[in-house]
């Protein structure tokens, strides 16, 4: 163990049981594998710095289309050219989770107002079209997705919005949409993408997806077969969890790499978390999820978390109970009128004394309990 110990302090020594077993043995030392891994396995630079293939866990979507929409918005950056397409630089996409359905409307900025114009248009046309309106829509934490005008169109259509870490299906669609714009530009040879976007956008669904066996358009007209077809497809490409991990174990966390990420960048982070729960599988199409002590907002499957050894540095603060004073005043707080300075042009008007809006900062309010 002295060798192996202080073969993997040198520098620029293999990272792999297996390359570090066959060095040793060269040099007269005979470990068996298993002594290596869990040798490795024990050290914490060797966890956060180690590449962990992902694996296809959770391949069910959804059972029927018009259940399960996701949405995102694309940036066209470069190929944009606003000033030849209408002022539009950004794209609002929807994927229909079943069927693959893409709807695609250009919108000049990403603003509240945008999103949500688009958005009803979308819902619209697809009432129109087929009737019929999502059940659930799911998109990221964008702030367009969590204004009031937002609500209200998710409350006017009976649509249940949820926040979710990754929005697959529509970061899938989106790249397919950029990059089909990208080689109609290139063919035309001009700078207007907006009058071949709804054409674009029929083809991508005239088009046969692997798992349906059928195009977007068959799938929401028979929609069984579809589902057949995704069940074999399903089974075909689920792979089993290697292990599951039990409550209470030390995870560390994948680090979310960007595609210029600099390769010496852990893969895992350096915080340690406990599993305080393991969500219990929903079909045999999923896998098991965990939710981590520290994070309330997310949880994990298999491919997010690695299992150390080291001691949880994330704990969660537990919330300090206020008494019967404490929630008085915070409640007269939010209640109190809050005023901000006039504007240099009112200021000597003083036609608006009582202007209502956001306090200074450096000034405080003086509750008397």
């Amino acid at each position: 163990m002295d060798e192996l110990r202080k073969l993997f302090y040198t520098p620029g020594a293999p990272t792999g049981a297996a390359a570090l077993r066959k060095l040793l043995k060269k040099e007269g030392v005979d470990l068996s594998l298993e002594i290596v891994k869990d040798f490795l396995t024990s050290k914490s630079s060797h966890q956060i710095h180690r590449k962990k293939k992902r694996l296809n866990l959770n391949v069910a979507r959804t059972q029927a289309p018009f259940d399960v929409w996701e949405s995102d918005w694309l940036s066209l950056g470069h190929d944009a050219h606003p000033k030849s397409n209408k002022g539009c630089a950004h794209i609002l996409i929807c994927v229909d989770k079943f069927s693959k359905m893409v709807w695609a409307v250009p919108v000049k900025t990403v603003d509240e107002t945008s999103i949500t114009l688009a958005m009803r248009e979308i819902i619209q046309d697809s009432l129109s079209r087929y009737g019929m309106r999502p059940n659930k829509l799911l998109t990221d934490a964008g702030g367009a997705y969590k204004s009031a005008k937002w609500k209200k169109l998710m409350e006017e259509y009976n649509i249940s919005h949820s926040v979710v870490y990754m929005v697959y299906e529509a970061e899938r669609s989106v790249k397919t949409v950029k990059s089909a714009i990208g080689r109609v530009l290139t063919q035309r040879g001009d700078k207007k993408w907006i009058h071949v976007l709804d054409n674009l956008v029929k083809m991508i669904n005239k088009g046969e997806h692997r798992g349906l066996q059928m195009s977007s358009n068959e799938a929401i007209k028979h929609p069984l077969a579809a589902l057949k077809n995704l069940e074999q497809y399903w089974s075909k490409i689920k792979q089993p969890e290697p292990t599951v991990f039990k409550v209470g174990a030390h995870v560390c966390t994948r680090v979310d790499k960007a595609t210029f990420t600099k390769g010496h960048r852990g893969t895992f982070s350096n915080e340690v978390y406990k599993i305080t729960h393991v969500f219990p599988l929903a079909n045999n199409y999923h896998s098991h999820r965990y939710a981590l002590e520290g994070i309330r907002s997310r949880v994990f499957n298999y491919n997010d978390i690695m299992e150390t050894d080291d001691p949880v540095t994330i704990v969660q603060k537990k919330k300090k109970l206020l008494d019967r004073l404490q929630k008085h005043a915070r409640k007269e707080l939010r209640e109190m009128e809050v005023t901000a300075p006039l504007p240099t042009r009112l200021r000597s008007e003083k036609t608006r004394p009582n202007v209502k809006g956001i306090r200074p900062k450096g000034t405080f309010l003086h509750v008397e309990i």
